[in-house]
């Protein structure tokens, strides 16, 4: 397993296969069908990322809930295609970022037995849940909240035994909130809310991002949570002024989609402005202003091409 190349109707694309967990999924919001699907990959540095057609395969987006909420292993494949727009003929390894596109296109419990390409499992494998989609030709999709990543390492491995499928009770069970809502049942935080999301999201980068400076540094895994709470804390505030710079209301809210958009320009603002780890406290501020800067003229520049100027 890992990332090989594939070729269909003699147009080259990309796929990624592995063994992992869910790390994060970011449910579509009002009007739109995709869900943003993270993958913790075995022995992979960064999450593996992938687009889902909720309204398509309502099962599969059942299954991914089910697979985040207890932690179970899973099998993946991402298949990442070009645009329509990008030239068929140029090799995929230099295609634009901005220019792919990436679909989950096989999901389902890691002791399945892996499932001929084209086919649909229709029965459960060794006594676990198993289910996978094909979702057909490429199709164009929402673009990516943030620029497509190599993976570091090989995917697969031993899979090793499957946790089983419902954690322990621990009290009465709460009704989770709606993802538009921050709070369950018991006014308790809701972990699926967009806003959890946004938040998570943002620690996640901040911790890919401490992790893979400390392997260049060659001190290991040294960080404590206290460095990434910083570090997030910082990114978390110049996706918010990103969101309101692009906003006509100049409104902050971490629940609507254009959070996810700021971060995603956020992400493309780092390649040019990467963290500065060791700096003192008068470049780390101006680094922050340019990296506000660089991603709000994304955005504006992406508003601009979308209304056509």
């Amino acid at each position: 397993m890992g990332k090989r190349t594939a070729v269909a109707d003699g147009v080259e694309y990309l796929v990624e296969e592995g063994l992992g967990h869910l790390d994060g999924i970011e449910w579509p919001t009002e009007g739109k069908v995709n869900a943003h699907v993270a993958i913790a990959g075995d022995r992979l540095q960064r999450p593996v990322r992938g687009w889902l057609n909720v309204t398509d395969h309502p099962e599969v987006a059942d299954f991914a809930r089910e697979a985040a909420a207890d932690g179970r292993r899973i099998r993946y494949r991402v298949e990442i295609h070009r645009s329509a727009e990008a030239d068929p003929a140029v090799p995929m390894a230099e295609v634009d970022q901005f220019a792919r596109f990436r679909r989950l296109t096989l999901l389902e419990a890691a002791s399945a037995t892996p499932s001929a390409p084209g086919t649909t499992p229709s029965a459960p494998t060794n006594g676990h849940h198993h289910l996978a989609a094909e979702l057909g030709p490429p199709v164009a999709a929402e673009p990516p909240a943030e620029p497509e990543f190599d993976v570091d390492g090989p995917g697969g491995g031993d899979p090793g035994p499957t946790p089983p499928n419902e954690a322990p009770s621990r009290g009465p069970r709460l009704a989770e909130g709606r993802p538009w809502e921050e709070l369950n049942s018991d006014g308790s935080p809701n972990l699926g809310s967009y806003a959890y999301g946004a938040v998570l999201a943002t620690v996640e980068l901040a911790h890919e991002l401490l992790v893979a400076h400390a392997v260049t540094a060659g001190a290991g895994d040294p960080l404590s949570m206290g460095q990434v709470a910083s570090l997030a804390r910082t990114l978390l505030g110049v996706a918010d002024e990103v969101q309101a710079a692009l906003r006509p209301d100049g409104r902050v809210d971490r629940m609507d989609a254009s959070h996810t958009r700021a971060r995603g320009a956020l992400r493309s603002a780092l390649e040019a402005y990467p963290v500065p780890f060791g700096a003192g406290e008068e470049d780390r501020q101006a680094w922050r202003g340019a990296l506000v800067e660089r991603a709000t003229a994304l955005g504006t520049l992406a508003l601009a091409l979308h209304s056509g100027r």
